[in-house]
């Protein structure tokens, strides 16, 4: 099961941006980029990036990265965990 086929059916969509995956999960969320982000990762153990830190202006588009330079094993649990928010 690879990670970036299970994000749809939980909601969240996937982007390619400059070669780059980045992910909106406006559908499950409506917390800030930052605030999902911690929540996750302390409540799943799911890291991800919110993308609102790399702006300036830190205009938040409820879009967080995922880091896809893992096992497939590792990507499998992810995606499991994320499969039961």
């Amino acid at each position: 099961m690879k990670i970036e086929s299970k994000l749809p059916e939980v909601g969240v969509t996937i982007f390619t941006v400059m070669s780059k995956l980045a992910n909106d999960y406006g559908a499950i969320s409506r917390e800030s980029d930052v605030a999902f982000s911690k929540r996750i990762t302390i409540d799943h153990g799911v890291a991800t990036i919110p993308v609102s830190v790399f702006y300036h202006d830190r205009i938040d588009h409820n879009v967080v990265r995922f880091c896809f330079a893992k096992k497939d094993d590792t990507l499998a649990e992810a995606a499991g965990k994320l499969c039961r928010i």
